[in-house]
């Protein structure tokens, strides 16, 4: 049954090309038919037109001899058959033969040297847009970027790349301004540790440079002081409050050292070419973290237009950034409330050192309207939880 059916098929596929070749032999037939019918009228007077009747006599084509003519007309195709043949053969031929002088040395500089002239235009546009596209087209002046690649050439890729940016910066923008804290802490601490108006609009972040990691950071700012400067961090896990407690006895313990750390919340960046440019980018695989900020080698304070664009662009696309400082001024507010009661036996020098610095914290007054809703909404949640002093904290307001 089936090799019937491959038959019939077989026979349908056939009698559809026979069909196919016949229609095209027919169209032929009736397309010699017309040409003959209409040859006086029509083809003969376009082409006597064009001027091929008149070059035909003059070359001999035509004849008085009907004979003749065909024989002459086959003859003018061979010779033309044979030509176009001859010089296929002979295109082969010397291509191979450019083809073996080219992959020699002699013979490469032989051919560059002739295309030269026709290939200048191109290279000349493909210089340019080359150049648009590496350092040449980010910086002004060549000789200031051959200086610089030279000064920073031993630097790590990403220190190296963000020193080319802030000459960049230095280069493009009359209102770049630079401040670099090598090694000083306590003026960054200075700078970020304080409360902000509004944790939406600020941008008056400093930059770090982690040298062992070589990697950039974002570090924004954080009121609370350095005994609980970790409460802001949700991947913190501590015992207390916003770990508060861990912090407090860590700060007691021992360890060398240890009253040394003060976490900011930070953000990885890094600049890269993009576009024919240096730009600072960040990630979307970079998550906001908690860095000690006495392990940052260097410190940057950078002001002007084109930085307060990318901070401004940077703090519209990452909502964690404003979460984070968000959530350490909630922090900050709440832990002297929670805290603020303990009994005598509970209380240490250092958890009066804290409250006693939460007061000294700059604009800790002026702006605490701003977060008193957001603090209160985060006390419910632990009265909620039955935590004892969220509950007399509400008592107390009542």
């Amino acid at each position: 049954m089936l090799r019937d059916l491959l038959w019939f098929w077989d026979a349908k596929n056939q009698y559809q090309l026979q069909k196919a070749q016949g229609l095209a032999g027919l169209i032929g037939i009736l397309f010699v038919i017309f040409f003959v019918w209409k040859w006086e009228e029509t083809f003969y007077p376009f082409f006597n037109m064009v001027g091929l009747v008149g070059f035909a006599e003059r070359t001999g084509l035509v004849s008085d001899l009907s004979v003749m003519t065909v024989i002459n007309i086959m003859g003018v195709i061979f010779v033309l058959c044979l030509a176009y043949a001859i010089v296929a053969v002979a295109a082969v031929f010397f291509g191979i033969l450019l083809l073996m002088f080219a992959s020699s040395k002699v013979g490469e500089n032989i051919i560059a040297l002739a295309l030269l002239p026709i290939m200048s235009p191109f290279i000349i546009i493909g210089a340019n847009k080359l150049k648009k596209e590496t350092m040449g087209g980010a910086f002004k002046d060549m000789k200031t970027l051959n200086s610089i690649q030279k000064k920073y050439k031993d630097l790590k890729p990403t220190n190296h790349n963000f020193q080319l940016y802030l000459h960049k910066l230095e280069e493009q923008d009359e209102s770049f301004q630079l401040d670099k804290w090598s090694l000083s802490a306590s003026k960054s601490i200075s700078h970020l540790n304080k409360v902000l108006p509004s944790v939406k609009d600020d941008t008056n972040w400093l930059i770090g440079y982690l040298k062992p990691l070589d990697k950039l950071y974002l570090i924004f700012p954080n009121p609370i002081p350095a005994m609980a400067s970790q409460s802001f961090d949700k991947k913190y896990k501590g015992v207390g409050i916003y770990g508060f407690t861990s912090q407090h006895w860590r700060a007691n313990s021992s360890v060398p050292g240890s009253k040394g750390d003060y976490y900011f919340p930070v953000l990885e960046i890094g600049v890269k070419w993009k576009d024919g440019d240096l730009k600072m980018i960040v990630e979307d695989s970079a998550q906001i973290e908690a860095e000690n900020i006495y392990l940052i080698d260097d410190l940057y304070q950078l002001k002007g237009r084109h930085i307060d664009a990318v901070f401004k662009e940077i703090n519209d696309n990452r909502p964690d950034v404003s979460e984070a400082i968000k959530r350490a001024h909630i922090a900050f507010y709440l832990l002297p409330i929670a805290y603020g009661d303990l009994e005598e036996k509970e209380r240490t020098s250092e958890s009066d050192l804290f409250f006693k610095q939460c007061g000294e914290v700059r604009n800790a007054d002026v702006y605490s309207p701003i977060y008193a809703a957001d603090v209160q909404e985060e006390i419910i949640k632990y009265a909620k939880d039955g935590e004892a002093w969220a509950i007399k904290w509400f008592s107390k307001v009542d």
